[in-house]
C-alpha cells in the first residue's frame, strides 16, 4: 500500500507477502509474476543499463535474504537484495556460452533510514558498478548481459534467482533466494521502496552523485534560469 516516500508517495512493504510484478507482457491477462509474465523493458539484456531505486528497510533479519529488486531468473538475471546488514546488487548468466557464475558488489547499509541505490552496466566496457548514497561501493570486470525472460518483481523473488553470501571479482557463495524449485526460501522485503527507475545508458559518476544529492534534499536544491523538475513515484493503481 501507498505510504510517504522518499518524494512523495512511495510503497509499502510487510515482510510476509507483498510484491510487486513489473513484467509488461502476460498471456493470460494476469500480472501476477507467473510463467505467463515476461517484460520487454527489463528483460532485454542491453549493454548499457542504469538501475536505481531508494529504499527504507524497517527491519533485517539476519541469514535471510530480503529481495529488493528481481529482474530475470535462475540461468540470466539481476538483483540487488539485503542480506546481514549489506545490500548486495549483482547480475549472472549462467545459461550463456561461456556460463558465468555471478558477481556481486555489497556495502553497508542501515535500518529505519532513507538510502538510493544504484548499479551501472557498462558492457562495452565490461564493468558494473554499484553506487549506494551517491559515492561509489564497487566494481567488478567481466561481466555481460544477457537477456532473460523469467518474471520480475519488486519486494520479493518472482520466481527464480541466484544469491551470493560473498562479493566482489569472481567471488560467488550460493545462498538460498528462490520462491520456487530447489533452494527455496522466504525472500519477502520488510520496508518501503521509491523512485525505481530503469534507464538504457550508462549513467556518470558526476550524474549519480548530483541526482542523488538533489532527490535527497530537494529543497536545497539551487537552479538558475528556467528549472523543470519532474518525480516519477511508485503507486499500486
Amino acid at each position: 500500500h501507498q505510504v510517504v516516500g522518499k518524494i512523495g508517495k512511495g510503497l509499502d512493504f510487510d515482510g510476509n507477502d507483498d510484491s510487486v510484478c513489473i513484467n509488461n507482457v502476460s498471456n493470460d491477462g494476469d500480472f501476477d509474476c507467473e510463467s505467463s509474465n515476461s517484460s520487454g523493458i527489463f528483460d532485454g539484456g542491453y549493454n548499457l543499463e542504469t538501475i536505481s531505486l531508494w529504499y527504507r528497510a524497517d527491519n533485517f533479519a539476519n541469514n535471510t535474504v530480503q529481495m529488493l529488486l528481481d529482474i530475470g531468473g535462475g540461468s540470466n538475471g539481476i538483483n540487488m537484495y539485503i542480506y546481514n546488514s549489506k545490500i548486495y546488487a549483482g547480475a549472472w548468466s549462467t545459461g550463456a556460452d561461456p556460463a558465468w557464475a555471478g558477481e556481486w558488489l555489497a556495502t553497508d547499509t542501515t535500518e529505519h533510514t532513507w538510502h538510493n541505490a544504484v548499479l551501472v552496466f557498462d558492457d562495452e566496457n565490461d564493468i558494473m558498478t554499484l553506487y549506494h548514497d551517491g559515492s561509489a561501493a564497487g566494481s567488478v570486470n567481466g561481466i555481460v548481459e544477457y537477456n532473460h525472460g523469467d518474471e520480475d518483481a519488486l519486494g520479493d523473488t518472482a520466481d527464480a534467482s541466484r544469491c551470493s553470501s560473498t562479493y566482489g571479482e569472481d567471488q560467488y557463495s550460493g545462498i538460498a533466494c528462490n520462491n520456487s524449485g530447489g533452494n527455496t526460501a522466504d525472500t519477502e522485503f520488510d520496508g518501503r521502496l521509491d523512485e525505481f527507475r530503469v534507464t538504457t545508458t550508462a549513467l556518470s559518476e558526476d550524474y549519480i552523485k548530483t541526482s542523488y544529492n538533489t532527490q535527497n534534499d530537494p529543497t536545497n536544491f539551487i537552479c538558475e534560469g528556467i528549472c523543470l523538475t519532474e518525480t516519477l513515484s511508485l503507486t499500486d493503481t
